[in-house]
């Protein structure tokens, strides 16, 4: 499982930097890294076992399926990835932590009169650092 934080964590600072700077992620790195991640998991689970470490990733594309774009398509890539890399208690407690990280700094962001566009993913990561920090 290190092995799999380790690209997780890699995917997730490599999306962060590009979320802050164009405010899009690398879809086929992410992807990529999330299928490679299913393959070494799947050799010790089976499916069923790994379908619900999709599900905060799964929403996030319902949102943004449901906002039509105003919520990032990225951010639900990336907890897909996430998912898969991590398992669905750990995936499960980052991008909660993230959303009460992000609510308040979206926040600050619009009364400071930033744009419409708030770049999720650092909230993610700052996140994951707490997480790995403080819970494990």
């Amino acid at each position: 499982m290190t092995g799999l934080r380790f690209l997780w964590s890699a995917v997730l600072l490599l999306n962060t930097w590009r979320d802050v700077r164009k405010k899009e992620i690398f879809p086929k790195i992410t992807v990529g890294a999330g299928i490679l991640a299913a393959v070494f998991r799947l050799r010790e689970e089976p499916v069923p076992a790994l379908l619900p470490s999709f599900l905060p990733g799964a929403a996030f594309l319902g949102a943004a399926f449901l906002s039509r774009g105003k919520v990032g398509a990225g951010d639900g890539l990336v907890l897909c990835a996430g998912g898969i890399c991590l398992g669905l208690p750990e995936i499960l407690a980052v991008s909660s932590l993230g959303l009460l990280l992000g609510i308040p700094a979206g926040i600050i962001s619009r009364r400071r009169g930033g744009e419409g566009e708030f770049p999720f993913l650092p909230c993610l990561a700052a996140a994951y650092i707490i997480e790995r920090i403080w819970w494990n």
